[in-house]
């Protein structure tokens, strides 16, 4: 069985967390790796994140505009060393990154030193990788991608798309789009 690490924080994109694991976990011998699963264990969460990384497949990163946690003694949030933890190892990489007017609760506006910090990997991101933006089918946007908690057709273009991606993943030779 292949598996997938779903990295992105939390907070502010738990729904689209839960959409995209039911996306994966929904893929003929794929299984989704994330940090809802992990439960108590005897280790440094960055160090174990970092670790499961580099255990899967492919790393799927859904980045929007919250830079997250920081782990004491890092200057870098857990997503994007759980990132860097997939560029260190070349796992292929499906990237996600939240259009610029992707809504975001005034309670989860961080300060302006996170808010630089996650322009910064969102620049990175961007540079590195073919990557998609992610929306919602049921609001109207236009993207053929998309990852949300609304009616179930909302699921089968991004299980299509998922699919089509992880496959050409499996493969020994293939680069994440």
């Amino acid at each position: 069985m292949k598996a997938a690490f779903l990295s992105s924080t939390a907070r502010d994109l738990a729904k689209y967390r839960e959409a995209a694991y039911k996306v994966i976990e929904g893929l003929d011998d794929w299984h989704c790796v994330r940090m809802e699963d992990f439960g108590a264990r005897d280790a440094m969460p960055n160090e174990f994140c970092r670790r499961k990384v580099t255990e899967c497949d492919v790393f799927v990163g859904i980045v929007g505009h919250c830079y997250g946690s920081i782990p004491k003694g890092s200057d870098k949030s857990y997503t994007e060393q759980e990132y860097d933890a997939a560029v260190a190892t070349e796992k292929p990489r499906l990237m996600f990154l939240a259009p610029g007017d992707f809504p975001l609760p005034t309670h989860l506006i961080e300060p302006d030193e996170k808010w630089a910090k996650q322009r910064a990997f969102r620049d990175r991101v961007y540079a590195k990788r073919i990557r998609d933006t992610f929306t919602c089918y049921h609001t109207g946007t236009t993207n053929r991608r998309v990852w949300c908690d609304g009616p179930s057709h909302c699921y089968k273009p991004a299980l299509e798309e998922a699919e089509r991606i992880l496959k050409l993943c499996g493969g020994h030779d293939a680069e994440a789009t």
